[in-house]
């Protein structure tokens, strides 16, 4: 809150935009790549997907400061070649995470914009093949929490290209000598209606 509120103060003091983006609320739905692993020990990156939408208010008089916030499903994990010495423990899980950022949007040009956001994302894992579903018996936790950051290129108000990064800071697993927390960065592409 501190952030957005020294953004629309500095905004509010900023000279003229030639390109404005408009006030009021619009939707977007975007499809992507994710690429997942482990903080706090050394683990190989798992490739997976991820698809959501996402909403948007345009804040009034603030020129390009931005509230948005969201549903996403991120396939998250890692390729663990440490925890296991024989065959790799692959580690394969699910979220639907729901981000909460504040940001900025400059238009560069008339058909051309590039912006940032910043803030917390909260999620909950739906399918595991790590304890979730009963069938092995590793624990691991269903809930995270965390930090995000976007930043990205928007083309005629459209379609969009977005590159992100999110830091989980609940551990994965439920023991105490476990710490590791995942974290992950996604590339999707956008559409704006």
């Amino acid at each position: 809150m501190l952030i957005c509120a020294a953004l629309i103060s500095w905004m509010s003091s900023a000279k003229a935009i030639d390109y404005v983006p408009e006030s009021g609320f619009t939707n977007e739905a975007h499809v992507g790549m994710s690429i997942s692993s482990f903080r706090g020990e050394f683990c190989d990156p798992k490739v997976g997907m991820t698809f959501g939408w996402k909403g948007e208010y345009m804040l009034p008089g603030a020129m390009g400061t931005f509230i948005n916030f969201g549903l996403d499903m991120t396939q998250k994990g890692a390729n663990d070649v440490v925890r296991l010495l024989n065959p790799i423990n692959k580690i394969n899980a699910f979220y639907l995470s729901l981000p909460i950022h504040v940001g900025y949007r400059y238009n560069i040009l008339e058909d051309l914009g590039v912006y940032a956001d910043f803030g917390p994302f909260f999620s909950a894992g739906f399918a595991s093949n790590k304890g979730w579903f009963g069938k092995h018996t590793e624990d691991a936790r269903r809930f995270d929490i965390g930090l995000g950051f976007r930043v990205g290129t928007e083309y005629n108000n459209h379609l969009s290209l977005t590159f992100g990064f999110d830091w989980g800071m609940a551990d994965y697993y439920k023991p105490k000598n476990d710490t590791r927390s995942t974290f992950c960065s996604t590339i999707c592409l956008g559409y704006r209606f």
